[in-house]
């Protein structure tokens, strides 16, 4: 299955266009597990240009995460995994 968010948008943007297209899988589907999750991400510096700085002398060129199922959900979550408030 392959989402693709299209336009340039604030990074809070795309944060909540995710959210609204995945829900609506799970909703269309009755996805309730995933394997795994790939996500590429290209940054622009706002007026369409291409642009990434990095933190220090490194670039960042692969992030990852693996699910701890013992944490609570993140603060301002609800318990069904629902985004934060703060995110739209």
């Amino acid at each position: 299955m392959k989402i693709t968010v299209k336009g340039e948008m604030s990074f809070r943007q795309v944060i909540q266009a995710l959210y609204e297209a995945l829900q609506q899988i799970e909703t269309d589907h009755a996805f309730k597990h995933s394997r795994g999750v790939t996500l590429y991400i290209n940054p622009t510096d706002g007026e369409g240009k291409r642009s990434f700085r990095a933190p220090g002398p490194a670039r960042l060129s692969r992030a990852s995460t693996a699910p701890d199922h013992t944490a609570a959900p993140p603060t301002g979550t609800s318990p069904e995994g629902g985004c934060p408030p703060d995110a739209a």
